[in-house]
């Protein structure tokens, strides 16, 4: 025990401060704070010697203090639309449990579809990072986040600026594939439904990769309609879209922008119009989230790969905010501001 009796009396009724632990433990004060801040920069030994005064004393590092010391916070801001739906909140608890594990504090900003609105907010709580997920973000914000040395990462969706790093599946090479499965597949006539929203450009490349590649393979005529993401968004869809439909003999297929979207789709089809799926109408959705997975539904769907994503996202802020670099990205990607994923099709049982 490293305790002495003039010690312990002396901070028995005081809160314990780092430089009563640096005189309990024989070091310096600055060693004490290098000790607490994580950094591999101290003996073990010495590591051992402050851990034990530490805990003798009932110590606790002031984070508050402590950033007032570095003007840092340790906080990284992570505002996302749509976090109550599957997709979006698997993104967020998966960013702030990998963040945690970083030793990163996660404060969650929920908007309705621009950073805009809640920026100011944002900035008052003086962030180290910004991790915007799916929102739309202006020119003028990340011009802002430039001049005032934020690190922003933005996750799910391409923007083109040099203030920010975009972390985003290849979403056209994505649904070029889903042509090419349906077609093999012997389906031959196909709609999409996707995204209203304004600025929707994910939904938008979707679509295009989708229709361009059927129109290559001697399929045009692709009938679209729209939801926002919602189930009942996507079971409105499907109506609209078997309503118009002429009688046929030949197979049918819907791409859905999202997973959501193809269960509304799935069920109009099967519920209101009798429809057998994969028989008659073949159902493939985007996202791979859980409820697609289960049997009353057994979705085929495109699955993004999150987990290197995220991790992507994290090790970018590791470089940017402590200077470790972890090998994840290469040179020509950190200038681009940009890295692409591939995405993979699971087959179930609505092809």
């Amino acid at each position: 025990m490293l305790s002495k009796k003039s010690n312990s009396e002396k901070t028995k009724n005081t809160v314990a401060t780092s430089v009563d632990v640096a005189r309990l433990a024989c070091v310096s004060q600055t060693t004490v704070s290098r000790v607490f801040s994580g950094k591999n920069i101290v003996k073990q030994s010495t590591v051992d010697i402050v851990l034990e005064a530490a805990s003798e004393l009932g110590y606790r590092p002031n984070a508050i203090a402590r950033s007032l010391s570095n003007r840092r916070t340790n906080i990284v801001a992570v505002v996302s639309v749509n976090s109550t739906q599957p997709f979006y909140s698997s993104i967020v608890n998966g960013i702030s449990n990998k963040l945690t594990h970083a030793g990163k504090q996660v404060m969650f900003f929920p908007t309705d579809f621009e950073v805009g609105g809640i920026f100011q907010q944002v900035l008052q709580y003086k962030v180290d990072a910004m991790l915007i997920v799916s929102a739309a973000v202006s020119s003028e914000i990340t011009e802002e986040c430039s001049r005032i040395s934020l690190p922003v990462v933005i996750l799910t969706r391409i923007v083109k600026s040099p203030h920010v790093f975009s972390i985003c599946s290849d979403n056209q090479r994505a649904a070029r594939g889903v042509a090419d499965h349906l077609v093999k597949r012997g389906y031959r006539r196909f709609a999409y439904i996707g995204s209203a929203r304004r600025l929707s450009d994910v939904s938008f490349d979707r679509q295009k990769g989708f229709t361009e590649r059927l129109s290559e393979l001697g399929f045009d005529g692709v009938r679209i309609a729209y939801g926002n993401y919602t189930y009942d968004s996507g079971r409105t869809a499907a109506r609209d879209l078997l309503n118009s439909e002429s009688a046929t003999s030949e197979r049918r297929a819907i791409f859905a922008s999202n997973d959501l979207m193809a269960m509304g789709a799935m069920d109009a089809a099967r519920y209101e119009y009798g429809l057998s799926v994969p028989g008659d109408l073949a159902v493939v959705g985007f996202d791979a989230i859980e409820e697609g997975s289960w049997s009353s539904y057994s979705l085929t769907t495109v699955e993004q790969p999150i987990d290197m994503m995220l991790d992507t996202a994290r090790a970018y802020l590791a470089i940017k905010l402590d200077g470790l670099d972890e090998g994840i990205l290469d040179e020509r990607e950190l200038d681009a501001g940009l890295k692409l994923f591939q995405c993979g099709i699971i087959e179930r049982a609505t092809t």
